[in-house]
């Protein structure tokens, strides 16, 4: 019994430290990521709205403008999308924060 408490509690240091850890390696903290990641979902569902010859074009100007007022490069975006999304336990908690954000928000279509 004792050893399971003690292979629990090194499991809960480890995990708990290795999302600290890509946390500092990633330039954006989850919040922020949180936020850009709502707002270009609202984006794609905006465009469900557009018609299929002008989606894609669209597209890339829109997640310009969701990244330009989050003050944050396409390319630190999707760095850090790449760190974050490498672990489970990090995009629980990113997309937690979506849908927070997602529900807190009034969208009219």
């Amino acid at each position: 019994m004792k050893n399971i408490s003690l292979i629990f509690l090194f499991s809960l240091l480890f995990f708990s430290c290795k999302k600290n850890e890509i946390e500092e390696n990633a330039s954006l903290n989850i919040e922020k990521m949180s936020e850009v990641l709502a707002d270009l979902h609202l984006t794609e569902a905006h465009l469900q709205q557009v018609s299929l010859e002008k989606r894609d074009s669209l597209r890339s100007v829109l997640y310009q403008q969701v990244f330009r007022s989050h003050q944050v490069s396409e390319e630190v975006f999707y760095s850090c999308h790449a760190i974050y999304f490498k672990n489970p336990t990090a995009v629980d908690s990113i997309y937690s924060r979506v849908l927070f954000i997602l529900e807190n928000k009034k969208v009219v279509f």
